[in-house]
């Protein structure tokens, strides 16, 4: 086992089609030994690695629309993401997967996309103490949704999403997990649009607005009669990392550098309120100090330039949560999680080695336990992925775009707190 799954605590589950229409790609695979390495432990320093990971499935998944209209849900939609099966990029462990979310009742096509999916970090876990294991993959998640104009309804298309020619960025979390016994995938997707103060910000969005300055958009799945995915505010606790690392996502010479183990990091709340419009209240928003440091020499450290630009730290957003163990991945707290963040790369050349970069991501706590052996950390059941989207040199004239689309990657950041 890796040192990266002793340090990763919770997730799991392989289920099988449920009635009330949960489907699951069931295609069992001769990969079903596991866990298996990804390949990216690092050495030493700075060092080459081989990634190892599996050929992941297409799905089809039972999901909800939902809409947040001055951080009040609104009710849910009923929608199905239809992903196809992730295909490499020359990115470091990055992957591309066509998505579309149609409408339940009509089958209508209501938004479709490029799914961008940076690979992080994997681990097992079991959903009832003693029974089979399953590993799963996370995968910080981006892509710029257009809408078909299937629909006039507010709810669940975002109305950038329907001018001619326009999209509307999602970003979050996508997960696959696979039954080490049946060989079974299950997966959850949670994909976040958020309102124009961040997306559509005129002096630096390539999408500038207005469209919705107080409504915001999200896909989650799983959503079924035996496991609904409800909407609701958590608020993030103050926490020291207790594991894992961050990584260059970008390719030098072609080669794939291996991750940098994190060694201290702290995320501390600062203020909580709703961020669209600005408000105390609900609550659903937090600004968070977020920093760590690596055993090579790298370090990352959240800025707050507010209201230049749109963050005060790391924002995290609560979307909700699954209450029962039915499916994948139990019950379990979704949030998601962006901002911009000082990053100094101590295995990179200048002028890359200290950037700025702006990170989309998602967070969540709780879902399956894990079963650790030998754990070389305390047990943690909140994981926090981000994955880059904008990347500028410390001393370098401020580049247009910042926000609003789909953008390299090239840092990632992992951390259990």
């Amino acid at each position: 086992m890796t040192k990266r799954q002793l340090l990763s605590i919770p997730k799991w589950m392989a289920m099988f089609a449920i009635c009330f229409g949960f489907f699951v790609s069931a295609a069992p695979t001769a990969e079903a030994q596991c866990p298996t390495p990804d390949g990216l432990d690092a050495t030493s320093c700075c060092t080459p690695a081989t990634p190892n990971l599996p050929a992941f499935p297409a799905f089809t998944m039972p999901s909800a629309g939902i809409c947040w209209q001055a951080c009040m849900p609104l009710p849910k939609q009923c929608v199905i993401q239809d992903v196809g099966a992730p295909v490499p990029t020359t990115g470091c462990t990055q992957y591309n997967a066509p998505l579309s979310v149609l409408d339940c009742a009509s089958g209508a096509t209501l938004m479709k996309g490029d799914l961008v999916l940076d690979y992080t970090r994997t681990w097992t876990e079991t959903p009832i103490p003693g029974g089979p294991p399953a590993q799963v993959w996370r995968f910080a998640a981006k892509v710029d949704m257009e809408g078909s104009g299937a629909t006039s309804a507010a709810c669940p298309v975002p109305s950038c999403a329907n001018v001619a020619g326009s999209t509307a960025f999602y970003y979050g979390y996508v997960d696959y997990s696979l039954d080490c016994v049946s060989g079974v995938w299950s997966q959850a997707v949670v994909l976040y649009h958020n309102c124009d103060r961040f997306v559509h910000n005129p002096s630096l969005s390539a999408v500038p607005g207005p469209f919705h300055p107080d409504r915001t958009y999200a896909l989650v799945g799983p959503d079924t009669a035996a496991n609904p995915f409800t909407p609701a505010i958590f608020l993030p606790a103050p926490a020291t990392t207790i594991g894992e690392a961050m990584r260059n996502a970008s390719p030098a010479a072609g080669v794939c550098l291996a991750e940098e183990p994190l060694l201290q990091g702290q995320f501390i709340p600062q203020l909580t309120g709703c961020a669209c419009p600005l408000s105390p209240q609900p609550p659903q928003s937090s600004g968070n100090r977020f920093d760590g440091s690596g055993a090579c020499g790298s370090s990352f450290m959240s800025l707050n330039i507010f209201p230049t630009a749109p963050w005060y730290h790391l924002v995290t957003t609560s979307l909700g949560f699954w209450s029962t163990s039915a499916s994948y991945p139990g019950p379990e707290r979704a949030s998601v999680a962006e901002g911009l963040l000082l990053y100094r790369d101590a295995c990179e050349p200048p002028p890359f080695n200290q950037t700025f970069d702006v990170f989309y991501g998602g967070m969540t706590e709780g879902g399956y336990t894990s079963d650790p052996t030998l754990p070389l950390a305390p047990p943690s059941s909140r994981f926090l992925d981000l994955a880059s989207n904008y990347t500028l040199p410390v001393g370098a004239p401020f580049a247009f775009p910042a926000v609003g689309v789909v953008m390299p990657t090239r840092h990632l950041i992992y951390v259990n707190l």
